[in-house]
């Protein structure tokens, strides 16, 4: 048998043995429990962050206390008993649920250290009268939205590290081990073999697109503290609609906005909150300058009915980071909204135009 031969036969027997063992490893099948917990890891940590961090503010190194993102008086007179619902995941059921949280977890996390606790003044009088003001309050929404989706993927990305691990040691265990020897005198490690897993690929994706919210939040959060250091909206800038009446949801979000109406489209990276105050609700768009004159002009035809309309399509096709109370959901919120919401196995859903 020739040299060359001997090369051949040799790969085949390789690509032979790999093959086999492709289908061995993905023959196996993660439990549904870790699954579970993967696909629904931010809902898992959704309230209650208590990692140690570092005070958000620029420099400051000391440590952040468990801050709220909208101030803890509004949220006791708008809730029913100290309570509200928020959107949750039922893990036997693999879908959302609506779950009641107390007033002092509703929407906390480690943002600011004792002393930055006390830049936003809008919350000692529960209401925004000042431009310096409402920029405190976006910056606390953005810094919110960095730090929350920080801790996901970072809790993800050891959770989907754990399941490789787990996968590898199955895949050992089930083979009794039929490949080690010959890959141990190839000098290959069983564990360094990355054999694709379509879901192991999906998960990664998700990744990829949470590391993207981190890094946009990031740049984002760093203009805001800039237009707060100089007093002016240079980098970011608001706009606001005011409806004279309380409504009991608070609501937070940051990443790709997309809003139409004829012959005007937004689709860019923006900062939304919908906040009640003392006598009124407050919905809080931003952006940056470059693209604030579309956004404007596109929320200038808002009516207060296409409003209300926006914040009930907001709960179920734009985020999942609120809370309302629930008397108020059970009477004010149409039925065919409280059938998505309540039928839906992950939120926000997407558009049926999309």
């Amino acid at each position: 048998m020739s040299k060359e031969e001997i090369v051949n036969d040799a790969s085949m027997f390789l690509n032979s043995m790999f093959d086999e063992a492709h289908k061995d490893y993905n023959s196996i099948e993660l439990s549904e429990s870790d699954i579970k917990g993967l696909i629904y890891s931010s809902k898992m940590n959704f309230h209650s962050f208590s990692e140690n961090r570092k005070c958000s503010v620029k420099f400051c190194r000391k440590k952040a206390v468990n801050s709220h993102l909208f101030q803890e008086s509004i949220l006791k007179k708008n809730s029913q008993n100290g309570h509200y619902i928020y959107p949750s995941a039922d893990l036997n059921k693999r879908q959302i649920k609506l779950e009641k949280i107390g007033v002092n977890k509703a929407l906390t996390f480690p943002g600011f250290c004792i002393t930055h606790e006390n830049m936003f003044e809008y919350e000692k009088k529960e209401q925004l009268n000042y431009e310096h003001e409402l920029r405190t309050l976006v910056y606390k929404a953005i810094c919110y939205n960095h730090v929350y989706w920080d801790i996901i993927y970072k809790y993800s990305e050891d959770s989907i590290t754990a399941l490789v691990d787990k996968k590898h040691k199955q895949f050992e265990k089930s083979t009794n081990n039929k490949y080690k020897n010959l890959l141990d005198s190839l000098g290959i490690e069983i564990k360094k073999l990355h054999f694709s897993d379509p879901r192991h690929k999906n998960l990664k994706q998700h990744l990829k697109e949470r590391k993207i919210i981190i890094n946009d939040s990031l740049i984002f959060k760093k203009l805001a503290w800039k237009d707060i250091e100089s007093n002016k909206n240079e980098n970011l800038k608001s706009y606001v609609i005011e409806l004279d009446t309380i409504i009991p949801i608070f609501f937070s979000y940051f990443g790709n906005l997309t809003i139409k109406n004829d012959d005007l489209t937004f689709d860019d990276k923006a900062c939304l909150i919908i906040h009640p105050f003392k006598e009124s609700t407050k919905l809080i768009f931003t952006t940056t300058t470059n693209n604030h004159v579309i956004l404007k002009n596109l929320l200038n035809r808002l009516t207060p009915e296409l409003t209300w309309n926006f914040i009930l399509s907001s709960l179920v096709y734009i985020s999942d980071n609120w809370l309302i109370n629930e008397e108020f959901y059970n009477k004010y919120i149409p039925v065919g909204v409280k059938e998505l919401l309540e039928s839906a196995v992950s939120l926000p859903l997407t558009p049926p135009n999309k």
